[in-house]
């Protein structure tokens, strides 16, 4: 919807009102995806899913984790 809303002529502030988004996030994106034919949806989707598979994911905290931890600290 936000790329058609940009195609369609309307400014990166108001798609970004319409999103919800801060405006530099659209630039940003729009920066990123935006090659000689225009905005290139399959590769803003490919990026985003290599980008979300290369994330740091965060630590789980099992009960075990957080039993070790709490006895630690009544160690010290």
């Amino acid at each position: 919807m936000g790329i058609a809303l940009n195609i369609s002529g309307i400014s990166q502030t108001k798609l970004a009102l319409q999103l919800g988004v801060n405006q530099s996030s659209i630039s940003q994106e729009l920066k990123r995806n935006t090659g000689k034919i225009g905005y290139r949806v399959k590769q803003a989707k490919n990026k985003a899913i290599i980008k979300r598979k290369n994330s740091i994911s965060c630590p789980v905290m099992t009960a075990a984790t957080i039993e070790d931890i709490t006895s630690k600290i009544k160690k010290n």
